[in-house]
């Protein structure tokens, strides 16, 4: 499962679409952490996807401001 490098390799507009529509936000995140975790099992990807349980799509919000600033997902290394 690479599906964070995946999407990091996507354009700035596909992963701002992908992250804007609430189901498809919340599923992206969870598929994109759980990579992240299995790939690189760090206290930030852990947390992240710990948080993304949890908050469901309210991470999803703050995962859509960090794409447009930084490119990257937040909580994820």
């Amino acid at each position: 499962m690479n599906f964070d490098k995946a999407f990091k390799k996507l354009s700035r507009l596909v992963q701002f679409i992908l992250l804007i529509i609430p189901g498809v936000s919340f599923v992206t995140g969870l598929l994109v952490r759980l990579s992240a975790v299995l790939r690189k099992a760090n206290l930030v990807n852990v947390l992240g996807l710990i948080l993304m349980f949890i908050s469901g799509g309210l991470l999803g919000i703050l995962d859509v401001i960090c794409i447009l600033l930084t490119k990257n997902l937040f909580l994820l290394d």
